[in-house]
């Protein structure tokens, strides 16, 4: 069986969002993308949903309700499966264990990796242009300061340092992996 919940953790432009996309369309769960919750929130609102202003937004939430607020809410609504893309939080891994089947898939990768990738996904307009300064400079970032405490708890960490079609054929191995458990 299938975990019911998988979350990824990793520093910025690691590979999340196209794992979670690859379990999304091959394994058939549901893409919960705290971001995307996010954007929804920062549109109503009407406050800018570029890297800025959705930080200032999850500071405010998590701050104020907990940072396991969105954990808490995916976890009652008991829509599953579902794939988690981006957890950051310690409180959010205490909140997701809870579901037996829970699985915290770790993904790495150098910050020069990183670096090349949001440097094209710049050309395709998302994040916008940055100096390596900058880009370094998002790590230090309230929502970045649990990630590498998070993937020492992960239950597999993937090094993304290679092609997208190596990075699936290991979410495969690995899923088949857990669907045993």
């Amino acid at each position: 069986m299938l975990p019911q919940i998988v979350a990824i953790v990793g520093p910025i432009r690691v590979g999340k969002t196209t794992a979670g996309r690859y379990l999304v369309g091959k394994y058939g769960y549901q893409l919960a993308s705290n971001s995307e919750v996010l954007k929804e929130i920062a549109a109503k609102l009407g406050i800018e949903s570029d890297r800025s202003g959705l930080k200032r937004l999850g500071d405010a939430l998590f701050s104020t309700f907990g940072n396991d607020l969105l954990a808490r809410l995916r976890i009652e609504q008991g829509i599953f499966p579902i794939v988690v893309d981006g957890v950051r939080y310690l409180e959010e891994l205490i909140a997701y264990r809870r579901e037996p089947s829970f699985r915290l898939l770790g993904l790495t990768a150098t910050n020069e990796q990183r670096y090349v990738r949001a440097a094209v996904l710049a050309n395709e307009g998302k994040d916008g242009n940055q100096t390596r300064a900058q880009f370094d400079a998002l790590a230090l970032a309230r929502s970045e300061m649990q990630v590498d405490q998070l993937l020492r708890e992960a239950d597999y960490v993937i090094d993304n340092c290679f092609s997208i079609d190596e990075l699936k054929t290991t979410l495969d191995e690995l899923i088949k992996e857990w669907s045993k458990a």
